[in-house]
């Protein structure tokens, strides 16, 4: 779980080591106020670029954040960025899945 109180792009963890793992399945919850938000990304990678696919999208008004994905000092991060500079908590489930 995470707090963001800006709305930079920031890393989500310290992400997967690209020798050992290939993909990564999340569930997010986020919640800024009263609005919230769930969604699911699945992310993959070949070694030197990360590909990230967001759906299951459901939501009780405007999107809270959005998701990126890259590869960096040998790991596979999530980048996260809300929508709002107002403190939004962003927690998640994850799957990995080796090479």
């Amino acid at each position: 779980s995470n707090t963001y109180t800006s709305a930079i792009q920031t890393a989500f963890g310290s992400g997967v080591d690209i020798a050992t793992f290939r993909s990564i399945k999340h569930t997010w919850q986020i919640s800024r106020g009263t609005d919230y938000q769930m969604i699911e990304t699945m992310t993959i990678h070949n070694g030197t670029n990360a590909y990230i696919t967001a759906y299951s999208d459901v939501k009780t008004g405007s999107n809270l954040a959005n998701f990126d994905a890259d590869v960096s000092g040998g790991k596979m991060r999530i980048l996260v960025t809300p929508t709002s500079a107002t403190s939004t908590v962003v927690t998640c489930e994850y799957t990995v899945f080796k090479i």
